[in-house]
């Protein structure tokens, strides 16, 4: 009886000792909100965003403020009209809807996030070990998981192109004005 149970015990060690040594999960798909205090230097960007996905295609002003210590935007249609406003110290995302639609905000702000905070801020947060593949040059970033491919985002000139693979949208930012607090 002492055998069984000590060969039991040494495949529950074996077994335990392998999941240690285990790829990382790979499900994870959840883009993240990093540090303000990572980003870019103080600066206000007013950009044209045009989204395009399901057959749609909707254009607006967003008009974006970074600071060490939080980050704020606008979005406006082109009539001038208040479409949202977004808040993040780094902890907390306050936001306000001025019109009857659903924005998927923390996720557009975590992909302006991927698109414009510095590499070594991007590679911390999205790290091999919990599963991520980071690609950056000059001219594209890309954000994968270990089976599948999240973000791409190409930058040509005055204009940055995002492609979101998951769920298969779209969108062009062309930068107006951008000018240093």
């Amino acid at each position: 009886m002492r055998a069984s149970k000590l060969i039991l015990y040494c495949f529950v060690l074996l077994l335990s000792g392998c999941s240690l040594f285990s790829k990382p999960d790979s499900t994870n798909r959840e883009l993240m909100l990093l540090p303000p205090s990572q980003g870019p230097e103080a600066t206000v960007l007013k950009q044209v965003v045009t989204v395009k996905g399901n057959g749609e295609e909707t254009s607006f002003l967003v008009v974006s403020k970074f600071e060490p210590e939080k980050l704020g935007l606008v979005a406006l249609l082109p009539t001038g009209q208040s479409l949202l406003s977004l808040d993040y110290d780094g902890l907390d995302v306050t936001q306000q809807l001025f019109a009857e639609i659903s924005l998927p905000s923390e996720e557009m702000l975590a992909i302006m996030q991927f698109a414009l905070w510095p590499e070594p801020s991007i590679k911390q947060h999205y790290t091999q070990d919990a599963g991520w593949v980071v690609t950056i040059d000059s001219e594209q970033r890309t954000l994968s998981t270990l089976t599948e491919k999240i973000l791409t985002i190409r930058y040509q000139q005055q204009t940055v192109l995002i492609e979101h693979h998951l769920h298969q949208y779209k969108v062009i930012v062309r930068t107006i004005e951008k000018y240093s607090l």
